[in-house]
């Protein structure tokens, strides 16, 4: 019975102070969101395997000019030139910057 009387309670003091009402479900909102997208991109990233076998054999290759590592971007007629070549590689993958695409081997 208190517990009714206590939820009676709120609402006639939330239908009072409706400012306040209307902040209160604003910022839980806002909070319940950034947590299921802080959630969703942890999840996606650390939780969630690679979609190869053996992911724990996977490298990542850099362009190297001068021994100053110069980043892992390729162009495509590099990455061509390199998966042709690849002997000691069971297969070669990319991933464009702009997309979630692969080309692989």
């Amino acid at each position: 019975m208190d517990i009714i009387q206590d939820l009676r309670f709120a609402v006639r003091s939330f239908s009072k102070a409706r400012g306040f009402t209307a902040a209160a479900l604003l910022t839980l909102a806002v909070g319940i969101g950034a947590n299921t997208a802080i959630f969703s991109v942890v999840h996606a990233v650390l939780w969630q395997p690679l979609r190869f076998a053996e992911s724990d054999r996977l490298l990542l290759l850099f362009r190297a000019r001068d021994g100053a590592r110069q980043g892992a971007n390729l162009s495509p007629p590099n990455f061509f030139d390199l998966r042709a070549r690849a002997r000691m590689l069971s297969g070669v993958a990319a991933r464009l910057s702009t997309s979630r695409r692969w080309a692989c081997r």
